[in-house]
């Protein structure tokens, strides 16, 4: 079902699901690989420094794989723990909106439509209209 999925570009999935995304450790290693530092800069991680033997908080372009285990990572909040909207969702008219990072996605922005096993998750039907459609076929 998920390659049938053809987003519609309404950006309410971003509207709705924005701040305290999870970041899994792949993501991480996939935006460094990709150089995407504007994309780390607005991850906040919270980790276990090796070196230190402590927990300690960290932005994702500061984050060591070697030196660094992820206890858990977001995007998208500030350090007084206020969420933000997605910095990478851009209205390009009155009714579509662009994701800037569609090509590399967290995980989490990838699976928010569907259930474990890759079906739409019905709940969405009225956030979403691709998810409507799909639901009705």
């Amino acid at each position: 079902m998920i390659s049938q999925f053809n987003c519609q570009r309404c950006g309410n999935c971003c509207k709705t699901k924005s701040g305290g995304l999870s970041i899994s450790d792949d993501d991480l290693k996939r935006w460094r690989k990709s150089k995407r530092i504007d994309i780390l800069e607005q991850v906040e991680l919270l980790v276990f420094d090796n070196e230190k033997g402590i927990p300690i908080s960290i932005k994702g372009k500061n984050w060591d794989e070697n030196k660094h285990a992820v206890l858990c990572a977001v995007l998208w909040f500030l350090p007084d723990g206020k969420m933000l909207k997605c910095p990478f969702l851009r209205n390009i008219d009155k009714k579509k909106y662009e994701c800037l990072i569609y090509d590399i996605l967290p995980d989490d922005c990838k699976k928010f439509h569907f259930d474990d096993n890759g079906i739409p998750n019905k709940n969405l039907s009225d956030v979403c209209p691709e998810v409507r459609r799909i639901s009705r076929e």
